[in-house]
């Protein structure tokens, strides 16, 4: 194991217990905090094409943004698990309550009659991670998934999380994608332009 993969390791173990040490009702302030940054950003509002993500329950729940989404005429993406590629990929759903199934890992997602979606086409992709820090890093759960799916997506790359997932530097790694953004509830934080091919 590298350096950086085993500072990694004891990362996430440190911030799940920091996330676990918050209260239900700071969770769900922080949840409607963070929506409301991310519907307010000029970015978000001009979006057309956009991917949240189906929240565990150690992460900030964005799904309250989908209906809004759907409302302003948006098309939302939701990610799905391909088991053939062993990765995801962006599927678009128009009701939250209809269109979702479990998926492999006991997660929601897109049903298989949601169609696929091009990642070239998306405009802002909301990103869940266990840490982030000032430069735009994230840190993930160790398996690659979103590193893998965010190589070819186009637009930003906003990193949402609780203000006690922000460090100011995390270990870094030749796969990891930077993000364009990271949102919390006391802070939108632009770090990076990233190259759109």
């Amino acid at each position: 194991m590298t350096e950086a993969a085993e500072l990694k390791r004891q990362l996430r173990r440190e911030l799940r217990a920091r996330v676990a040490r918050l209260m239900p009702d700071e969770r769900n302030l922080s949840a409607e905090r963070v929506v409301g940054r991310i519907s307010q950003h000029a970015s978000w509002r001009q979006a057309r094409t956009v991917m949240l993500f189906v929240p565990l329950p150690d992460e900030v729940d964005v799904l309250r943004l989908v209906d809004e989404a759907i409302g302003h005429g948006k098309t939302v993406l939701l990610p799905r698990y391909k088991s053939e590629a062993d990765g995801y990929e962006p599927a678009r759903i128009e009701n939250v309550a209809t269109d979702l199934v479990v998926g492999r890992f006991g997660v929601a997602e897109p049903a298989s009659d949601c169609p696929g979606y091009p990642l070239k086409s998306l405009d802002v992709t909301l990103v869940p991670g266990l840490g982030f820090d000032l430069a735009g890093r994230r840190l993930g759960r160790g398996r690659g998934y979103y590193d893998r799916l965010l190589v070819g997506a186009a637009g930003r790359l906003w990193g949402v999380g609780f203000d006690c997932q922000l460090l100011p530097e995390l270990p870094v790694e030749t796969h990891d994608v930077v993000l364009n953004c990271i949102v919390t509830p006391s802070r939108c934080l632009e770090v990076v332009a990233r190259a759109v091919e």
